[in-house]
């Protein structure tokens, strides 16, 4: 429609010359992108292409992480310590509910505040997130509704502490409440990590009631596992917690052995299963899984269905 056009004479001074500079530019990020590739080898594109994937998914973990942990959370917590005779898988004592809180905030853009206040300074994972904190090297991972982190000394707690201490912890949120679980390994004899203190925290966003009560805190202790993952047990405990919680870890491992660590909690109508697992105790993550299923359905359908929710990040 020349409606539309508005002509000008070449002299108008409405019009004006592109910088030389700009005008070198690619039009389209595609373009620009190509051009930054020039001169590379076939490996360096590569590595630059999976680089790129990397930074994005990095990206997006952040992003999930704040949408579904974003809040004010008050609760209680139990912690849990060894007890029998060394060398022997050990039983665990709960200690006395005590109070828990934390809280998520978007500070500003590709910042998010993560705040703990456990009783115990030892179990704090507080922090300031960034993508960067969501690097495969540094122990943070999100998927879905769960999460888990690795604390100790660094910046960002990545790196084993002082002592060789390492701390993981996992949530996993449903509507308004959700359950964090730490676990405190301590440099061992021989090399070894042994567990030292387990803390189980059942929270509620402030304002949605039932700070750890609601339906799942009148539950009776977790059953097990949904979905076991594979590999010798030999050295694992089992936990079962009120309100529908099922904890399996390894009471003590090598530094270079593989293993895991799981969380099973029913919640409400779902049956969330959360498991961290590493090719040896450090604070990288090799993968971590959160398998859903609804409550009624999870006696009916084993585990792999092809409709029971499983989410996976390598």
């Amino acid at each position: 429609d020349d409606a539309w056009d508005e002509w000008f004479d070449a002299s108008s001074p409405d019009i004006c010359a592109v910088d030389a500079q700009e005008a070198a530019r690619g039009a389209f990020q595609s373009e620009e992108a190509e051009l930054e590739l020039e001169g590379m080898g076939d490996e360096e594109i590569l590595e630059a292409y999976r680089a790129q994937k990397w930074a994005n998914n990095a990206r997006w973990q952040l992003a999930t992480f704040a949408q579904a942990q974003l809040g004010e959370w008050k609760g209680s917590c139990v912690a849990y310590e060894p007890s029998g005779p060394p060398g022997e898988v050990p039983k665990w004592v709960a200690g006395p509910s005590l109070p828990s809180a934390g809280a998520v905030a978007v500070e500003r853009d590709g910042e998010v505040a993560w705040r703990d206040a456990p009783p115990d300074k030892a179990y704090d994972t507080s922090r300031t997130l960034t993508p960067a904190s969501f690097d495969r090297q540094r122990g943070c991972a999100c998927v879905g509704n769960g999460y888990s982190f690795t604390a100790g000394s660094g910046e960002q707690g990545e790196d084993a502490g002082a002592d060789g201490a390492l701390l993981f912890e996992l949530g996993v949120r449903e509507e308004g409440r959700r359950v964090r679980v730490k676990f405190v390994y301590a440099a061992a004899a021989e090399g070894d990590l042994s567990l030292e203190r387990v803390l189980v925290a059942r929270e509620a966003e402030s304002g949605g009631g039932g700070g750890g009560g609601g339906a799942e805190e009148d539950l009776p202790p977790g059953s097990g596992l949904y979905d076991p993952p594979p590999g010798d047990r030999t050295r694992y405990c089992s936990l079962y917690c009120d309100g529908g919680i099922t904890l399996v870890f390894p009471a003590s491992l090598g530094r270079d052995e593989p293993g895991f660590v799981s969380v099973d909690w029913t919640a409400g109508g779902m049956r969330y299963q959360l498991d961290r697992k590493f090719a040896r105790l450090e604070r990288r993550v090799g993968s971590l899984e959160l398998t859903e299923v609804r409550r009624e359905d999870a006696a009916v359908y084993p585990p792999g269905f092809k409709d029971s929710g499983q989410a996976g990040q390598d």
